[in-house]
């Protein structure tokens, strides 16, 4: 069955936010970094560069896991999780110039973004995720957004961290926590097991 990212939360797909990717390692440990990501109606695309961890990561193993939101909004989220289907180096170049774009209103990537010299050592992969499992999370209420939310900036976007673990199948999922040490030892004990409540297949999850 398809599983389609709701209208509401496709804006964290397809636009400046915060997105990481967690794959998992060959002893199965989840790994995760920052990507940048765009959603084309079906799949939802990243882009790597061959011989990175988690390139050789996706390849061994397609299954993976996508947390994306916005740090002035952080009690709104997006979780995706799914199956690695196509990774290419065709097309990969223009589809990062894109997110270049996207991200950071320059392009093209090499020479923009990062060195002109890299483009001859890095070669970018183009991956395209096929989702699986979608959790969707707004906590907001008009009260909050209208006050510490709409404000949050500075020391306060820095105050959320995720957590990644491997479930059942070894699917990887996220979440996010505060980030202090405290919290996030809390966090990890006390709502990462609900996660075994949620829905894998159909419509998507949503959290309120």
């Amino acid at each position: 069955m398809r599983i389609e990212i709701p209208e509401s939360h496709r804006d964290l797909l397809n636009g400046p936010r915060v997105a990481a990717l967690t794959t998992v390692m060959p002893d199965g440990q989840p790994q995760t970094t920052v990507v940048w990501c765009n959603y084309d109606g079906t799949h939802v695309l990243v882009n790597t560069m061959r011989g990175f961890r988690k390139e050789k990561n996706m390849r061994s193993n397609p299954k993976v896991t996508l947390l994306c939101y916005d740090p002035r909004q952080p009690l709104r989220s997006l979780e995706v999780r799914g199956t690695v289907v196509e990774m290419t180096e065709e097309g990969a170049i223009e589809h990062l110039d894109g997110l270049s774009d996207l991200y950071t209103g320059r392009k093209p990537y090499f020479g923009s973004c990062v060195p002109a010299e890299l483009k001859g050592k890095e070669i970018p992969v183009l991956c395209k995720i096929m989702p699986t499992h979608v959790t969707v999370l707004d906590a907001r209420s008009k009260k909050v957004e209208g006050s510490r939310l709409a404000s949050a900036s500075g020391e306060n976007t820095r105050t959320f961290g995720h957590i990644a673990e491997v479930g059942e199948g070894g699917l990887p999922s996220r979440m996010i926590c505060l980030a202090n040490h405290v919290t996030a030892v809390a966090a990890a004990r006390t709502v990462l097991p609900s996660r075994k409540n949620t829905c894998t297949s159909g419509r998507p999850k949503v959290e309120s």
